[in-house]
């Protein structure tokens, strides 16, 4: 019993009186050093979210010139391993009002060393995005100084996992429609036949607003397991060498926003279809190409329409004499004239062989024209050939058959 004006801590030995003391010191201890790990890991998830996506090392990308127009490179597919279904370069240049855009059939015949013929569809199953830079380049004599390679399925998963994306294409709208991922691949679906045009560009950039600005929004920056969500999804959907992860989303949400995608100036490069294959018109596609290299305003009547069907009138003939014997080159030059082949030349080859056959000879990725001509001479072969005379795309040798 204590005694009156005693405390019950007098009977406690004073080891234990200093134990107490700890204890309560100990705790506050503990917990600060829980905050500090839970502060500490939520600092590194969000970083982590945050974090630039990794790059592809391509090879040829060009250095920018300060004020220079900048070419980028956006390829569409269905999948990570999927053919290219779409093929643009954007282009931002101080000569002209708003972007101007090139789209390029995914099927362009192009030829590859080592490789032979292919469509720019498959290169990237050959070179990957090095050797798609690599051609897209050279067939449109521009640098190109960024890419992107859209995957639908990945963009439409990114979507769905959000629960659908708010699609306001102004601030007046409310209730915003709602984006959903099956909504993401109708938009960007490839269009009948081989190639896009207009709607599809203004689709996708419709559709890149969209997955921006919800991307840019403070609420995904400012929950880590969102914005780690949101990382992820863009890496997988997108892969480009821009690394852009969500901060550059941001801004670039803030650049979609103050343009008018029905003011680009969308061009299609000619060309002529055969067999699903597409080679280039030369005679136009370098008006409006050398245009785009210069940055300049593009020509009103050039790359307007998609490319049509291959016919006899677009290839342009030599005809040699390779037997020897007189008049044959004469009568074959006859017979493809009346089916409405242009023949410019008609001569002898540097030498004859009564053995050989005639030969259709192309070079590059004329080989859709030389099997055009060889479709009118029974018993003919198609040949790549070291060089054609720069009026002619197709050299015909008439031979023994």
């Amino acid at each position: 019993m204590l005694e009156p004006g005693g405390s019950p801590f007098r009977s406690v030995r004073y080891a234990d009186q200093s134990a107490l003391r700890t204890a309560p010191r100990v705790a506050i201890a503990v917990v600060l050093v829980l905050l500090v790990v839970i502060a500490g890991g939520l600092a590194v998830l969000w970083a982590t979210a945050n974090q630039r996506i990794d790059a592809t090392s391509v090879v040829g990308l060009e250095r920018r010139a300060e004020g220079a127009a900048l070419n980028l490179l956006v390829t569409t597919r269905s999948g990570v391993a999927a053919p290219l279904d779409g093929v643009a370069v954007v282009q931002l240049s101080a000569g002209r009002d708003e972007p101007a855009v090139l789209v390029l059939p995914a099927a362009l015949e192009i030829d590859v060393a080592g490789q032979g013929a292919t469509t720019l569809s498959r290169a990237p199953e050959i070179g990957g995005m090095a050797l798609v830079v690599e051609e897209v380049a050279a067939y449109t004599g521009m640098d190109l100084h960024h890419y992107v390679d859209v995957d639908r399925a990945a963009l439409a998963a990114l979507v769905d996992a959000n629960g659908g994306l708010d699609d306001c294409p102004a601030q007046d709208v409310d209730p915003c429609p709602r984006l959903i991922g099956s909504q993401v691949l109708e938009r960007l679906a490839p269009p009948e036949g081989a190639v896009t045009g207009r709607d599809r560009v203004v689709a996708h950039l419709d559709v890149l607003r969209v997955v921006a600005t919800e991307a840019a929004r403070t609420r995904t920056a400012l929950d880590p397991r969102r914005a780690l969500r949101w990382s992820q999804g863009v890496d997988e959907a997108l892969d480009s060498d821009l690394d852009p992860g969500v901060r550059g989303l941001r801004e670039l949400a803030a650049g979609l926003a103050g343009t008018d995608p029905q003011a680009l100036d969308v061009r299609i490069l000619p060309g002529l279809v055969d067999d699903g294959r597409i080679t280039v018109t030369p005679e136009t596609a370098t008006v409006l190409l050398e245009a785009f290299v210069a940055g300049e305003p593009l020509p009103a009547d050039v790359g307007l329409e998609a490319p049509r069907e291959l016919l006899p009138e677009d290839v342009t003939v030599q005809v040699l004499n390779g037997l020897g014997e007189a008049g044959v080159a004469g009568d074959a030059a006859d017979r493809l004239t009346e089916q409405g082949f242009v023949v410019v030349d008609v001569g002898n080859a540097l030498r004859f062989d009564r053995r050989a056959p005639t030969t259709v000879g192309f070079t590059g990725s004329d080989r859709p024209l030389a099997e055009l001509v060889a479709s009118f001479l029974p018993g003919a072969e198609v040949v790549e050939a070291r060089s054609t005379p720069p009026e002619a795309r197709v050299v015909v040798t008439v031979g023994a058959s």
